[in-house]
């Protein structure tokens, strides 16, 4: 990161168990949409419309399950999962501790927006912006807690610049068990 971002206002590292991010400005008035780092699958769901009436039901509930710890917790996060015929979908929401329930849930609302319009019945799918996180996957295996959503897809970094004038995003997804949800299950 201290390569790729030595003359940046702005750096962030993604990993699935933690997110390494610096600024010139308070996390909190980062605005909610921006930037973001999307990876979904190609491979889709049979009966799709199904398939989308049931993700978006879960995440709806995911979403409200997040935001409900932020009054009564340090971990602004949860899981959900739902049952799609002999399969199971894992979701996994989290924010940044530093910002509002509104804007958390806004964040996570906008971010399952971007699979709902490019990325329909896609089977799993992680979006990671610089205040919150939400991650499916569609699994016939019972996935080990904490849950490992790239276990089975294509890992490699990415770089790319950011949208507020100048800033480097290093996103990079490891295949490593998402150190706050381990934390909650202590």
């Amino acid at each position: 990161m201290t390569s790729a971002c030595l003359s940046s206002v702005e750096g962030i590292v993604y990993y699935e168990e933690c997110t390494l991010h610096y600024a010139n400005l308070s996390f909190s008035t980062i605005k909610v949409e921006l930037p973001r780092f999307i990876q979904a699958s190609h491979e889709t769901a049979k009966l799709e419309i199904y398939f989308n009436r049931i993700l978006g039901d879960t995440v709806t509930d995911l979403i409200g399950n997040v935001t409900a710890e932020f009054p009564v917790s340090s971990r602004y996060f949860a899981t959900t999962t739902a049952k799609y015929g002999s399969e199971t979908i894992y979701t996994l929401g989290q924010c940044n501790p530093d910002i509002t329930s509104v804007n958390c849930s806004m964040c996570l609302r906008n971010g399952f927006s971007v699979f709902t319009t490019n990325y329909t019945s896609s089977i799993y799918g992680q979006m990671f912006s610089p205040i919150c996180r939400l991650s499916y996957v569609l699994s016939g295996d019972v996935l080990s807690r904490p849950w490992k959503f790239s276990r089975t897809f294509e890992q490699r970094p990415i770089f790319s610049t950011g949208t507020r004038g100048g800033s480097v995003i290093g996103a990079m997804i490891a295949s490593f068990a998402s150190v706050a949800l381990y934390l909650k299950l202590l």
